[in-house]
């Protein structure tokens, strides 16, 4: 009898807990789709080749033409260089601009995807669904992405910007305080006040992966704390002035200022539930905090 006792209390209320547990080593605690997280700029790539496909296919491409593209549904390609004029004239289509730069003018609404051939400007307060742009990319302050956007070479932000699902650029991802996003990919990822400076000394070396509940470290300016490891925590992790050669991975909430994460050499990744990030930080790699929970502040 009293075996039977135990085992339904283990079944009914032990087992739940540790099973629980274990699903939140992996994705289910922080709500990670890791399908997308393989290819932090999956939405960009997968787009392109979307509509890179549907204008090869096309048998004439003109800044006249309309050119069918099959994305999630059934989708409309208006492809060619554009002036201010003719820029919203056909608001439900995708559009594809060839010119060599281009300025989408403050206040504009798009309610859908734009794919830049080329350099892009995005002035202030703009509402946007999606962005590619295979050069680089500007954008000022107070502009809302819905979905995603990414540049191939950079992507530079400005300040009061809601990002969407992810930004991200192949190369520098640079963001302005007063920004919020989800997810974050850039080679690196710099915030305002950022300075390539190579300390000379360092006040604590750890050569360890550092595994604690919660993780606080402060270096001094001059000379961070270098942290040759990981660090994993199950509570809070809050680094100033600190270098992490390696992953930073809290099931609850990370704050940095003037901290540096991963090398030119090495891609790595913050995750968190709730991040914030201050000045001076520069993380090479991707950043993913739970929906609109992330922060420059």
């Amino acid at each position: 009898m009293i075996e039977i006792v135990f085992l339904m209390i283990f079944f009914l209320f032990v087992f739940p807990f540790v099973l629980s547990y274990v699903l939140a080593l992996g994705k289910e605690r922080l709500n990670i789709d890791l399908n997308y997280t393989k290819n932090p700029r999956y939405f960009a790539v997968s787009f392109r080749k979307k509509i890179t496909r549907a204008l090869t296919l096309a048998s004439e491409i003109s800044k006249h033409s309309r050119i069918e593209v099959q994305l999630s549904k059934k989708e409309y390609i208006k492809y060619g260089k554009f002036n201010n004029l003719t820029f919203n004239l056909f608001p439900n289509h995708i559009y594809v601009i060839t010119n060599r730069s281009f300025t989408i003018k403050k206040g504009t609404v798009i309610k859908k995807e734009i794919y830049a051939l080329y350099d892009l400007v995005i002035e202030d307060d703009c509402f946007l669904r999606a962005v590619a742009c295979d050069g680089n990319c500007t954008i000022h302050n107070d502009v809302v992405i819905v979905r995603w956007i990414d540049a191939v070479k950079s992507l530079k932000v400005g300040s009061g910007c809601s990002l969407g699902v992810v930004g991200s650029s192949e190369g520098n991802l640079h963001i302005e305080a007063k920004n919020i996003f989800t997810r974050l990919y850039g080679h690196p990822i710099t915030t305002y006040g950022v300075k390539d400076e190579t300390p000379k000394e360092f006040s604590l070396i750890i050569e360890q992966t550092i595994r604690e509940n919660p993780v606080e470290f402060e270096g001094i300016k001059s000379q961070p704390i270098y942290i040759k490891g990981d660090i994993f925590s199950d509570e809070d992790i809050k680094l100033k002035n600190v270098i992490v050669e390696g992953t930073i991975f809290s099931f609850k909430d990370i704050y940095l200022e003037n901290v540096v994460v991963g090398s030119p050499d090495r891609k790595v990744s913050v995750i968190g539930e709730k991040i914030i990030l201050g000045k001076n930080v520069k993380i090479y790699g991707y950043v993913q905090a739970n929906i609109k929970c992330g922060r420059i502040e």
